[in-house]
């Protein structure tokens, strides 16, 4: 029979040897996508057009000028690669804070499109720019009234602006 120590011992043995074989199971950062960034990057893995492997990342960074709105951003990266050239959405009305953007979302659309969608708290609607086939993001185009306000339906922003 076992006593409660030597069962002990062994246990701490064999979770030592298995920490030592098992890899770990987080992400380790690779590298910092925007030292400036105000709002959280939305990621969107495997972007139609893309290598497999890539991922999309959306997010706005703080502008350099304080009466400014944060910048919306998007950058493809493959696989075990960098963000070396982020593409810069245009806020289609203006860059003033009072046009800045909530935050940006990255959706798959059909024929190999992914949009991105920017809801505007304080314009309360959203601003939608398209990529095909894992192209250059278009210009940005206003869907007005299509903020999710105040509904108690649950529903996605991506589908109400896909209907206008």
């Amino acid at each position: 029979m076992k006593t409660p120590l030597r069962a002990a011992g062994a246990l701490a043995v064999t979770l030592g040897v298995l920490a030592g074989v098992a890899p770990g199971a987080h992400a380790a950062n690779l590298f910092t996508l925007d030292a400036h960034a105000a709002k959280p990057g939305r990621i969107l893995m495997n972007p139609p057009g893309s290598a497999p492997g890539s991922a999309l990342v959306a997010w706005t960074s703080h502008s350099r000028v304080r009466q400014l709105a944060a910048v919306p951003k998007v950058c493809l990266i493959a696989r075990g690669a960098t963000c070396s050239a982020p593409q810069t959405l245009t806020i289609p009305d203006g860059t003033d804070v009072d046009h800045a953007i909530d935050g940006l979302f990255p959706v798959v659309g059909p024929n190999n499109t992914v949009t991105v969608i920017g809801p505007r708290d304080a314009q309360e609607d959203l601003v939608r720019w398209t990529s095909t086939n894992g192209g250059p993001f278009g210009p940005g185009t206003i869907i007005r009234g299509a903020y999710p306000r105040d509904d108690p339906r649950p529903k996605t922003a991506s589908a109400t602006a896909r209907a206008r």
